[in-house]
């Protein structure tokens, strides 16, 4: 019942969140809006944005962990000099960076040294990008890490299943909305013909996302006989497909908004399993998952529109 509680509540955060996410993406017209809320937010929000993105889990999990292992002495230097280096920090070079930033229409520090040194060959956003991967490597992975043991801890999923889970949703989020490659395959799935005038090789494409999907159904598949199930027998998938054909239609078939409403149907599953054990007739207890799959796909999709290009075939 604990564990039940917990994924209801990670359901309603992340739904929350993606609300949020969607509200707002109406009042943005440019990147400058998505990164910097346009440059009207003012210095509390600012502070509280940066210092929660930069220090959260470290200042609420590393400094009271590093109190309990050394004593108070250290955290307390540690706690000192951060606050005398955010202070000068804001005193000195903020107002300048917002200032300048701002005149040369920069967003990101890279951007605004070459911007602002006239770097013409872009060796600045070069070694700065260099710097970035190099010293966020270690960030990123912490991150799996920390998807990894967040879903093993709650649902006792496999440490490494549960981190290649997280690193196919973020990548594949990222070469889905932030490649070349992505681009043209849902340029393909929009309009082909358009895209075969410009050139492109929309059977080539297509190919290509069909095998990627081939892939990770593959590998849910092996995760399923493998781990979950322990072994192999016809029918296991227990119409699941249909379940992911729905997932994939609520959230809109984006990665990101993917995995809330997996965790959804996922706590409808634990429900039901859970729900085996009281005094509920079994059948009406292992149809709920199904039950919402239907509600979902009658009165959840109306407003959701699928890739113009989804089930016609163009013969380019």
């Amino acid at each position: 019942m604990i564990n039940i509680c917990i994924i209801a509540t990670i359901v309603i955060y992340l739904v929350g969140m993606l609300l949020v996410g969607f509200v707002y993406s109406k009042s943005n017209e440019d990147s400058s809006d998505f990164y910097l809320g346009g440059r009207t937010m003012g210095p509390l929000v600012t502070a509280m944005s940066a210092e929660a993105s930069d220090m959260s889990s470290w200042l609420l999990m590393g400094m009271p962990g590093l109190a309990y292992l050394t004593g108070i002495a250290s955290p307390g230097w540690t706690a000192i000099g951060l606050a005398v280096g955010t202070w000068l920090n804001w005193l000195i070079v903020a107002r300048r960076l917002r200032r300048y930033s701002a005149n040369l229409d920069a967003i990101t520090v890279p951007q605004f040294l070459s911007l602002r040194f006239h770097d013409q060959r872009n060796l600045l956003n070069a070694l700065g990008a260099v710097i970035i991967i190099v010293f966020f490597i270690p960030y990123t992975a912490s991150g799996f890490a920390a998807c990894g043991k967040l879903f093993n801890s709650l649902f006792g999923v496999d440490y490494m299943a549960a981190m290649v889970l997280s690193a196919v949703v973020i990548v594949g989020w990222i070469v889905l909305f932030k490649t070349r490659f992505g681009l043209r395959l849902r340029m393909v799935g929009e309009n082909p013909k358009a895209a075969a005038t410009m050139g492109l090789r929309v059977h080539g494409i297509k190919y290509c996302g069909v095998l990627i999907c081939g892939a990770l159904a593959g590998v849910g598949g092996a995760y399923l006989s493998l781990d979950q199930l322990d072994m192999f027998v016809r029918n296991m998938t227990a119409g699941r497909g249909y379940i992911a054909v729905a997932i994939a239609i609520l959230g809109r078939y984006n990665p990101a908004q993917i995995v809330p409403c997996a965790l959804l149907f996922g706590f409808c599953d634990a429900v039901q399993i859970y729900l085996q054990g009281e005094a509920f007739p079994p059948q009406i207890v292992q149809m709920l998952p199904y039950i919402v799959t239907l509600l979902v796909l009658a009165f959840g999709v109306k407003h959701i529109k699928p890739p113009a290009g989804v089930g016609k075939y163009d013969d380019e």
